[in-house]
């Protein structure tokens, strides 16, 4: 019997590297986690202590919440 091969798709939840989400964004990782503090982007999900992964449907929903709130006229 073949062990399920692990994907970084689950229930939805895509998950990427920190560098993936930088990439997402076009920003620096300091700015990134400067950005996670502030609110700005999701907050990375720790599995280990080398092992640091990003909702990367978050990432987008992010994207249109502030491309929302800017068609709005709330910025």
């Amino acid at each position: 019997m073949n062990a399920p091969t692990a994907t970084n798709e689950t229930a939805g939840v895509r998950l990427g590297t920190v560098e993936e989400a930088c990439a997402f964004f076009r920003i620096s990782r300091s700015k990134f986690y400067r950005g996670v503090s502030e609110g700005l982007y999701p907050a990375p999900i720790r599995f280990g202590p080398r092992c640091v992964r990003v909702d990367l449907a978050q990432c987008e929903a992010s994207v249109r919440a502030r491309a929302e709130a800017q068609s709005r006229g709330a910025n």
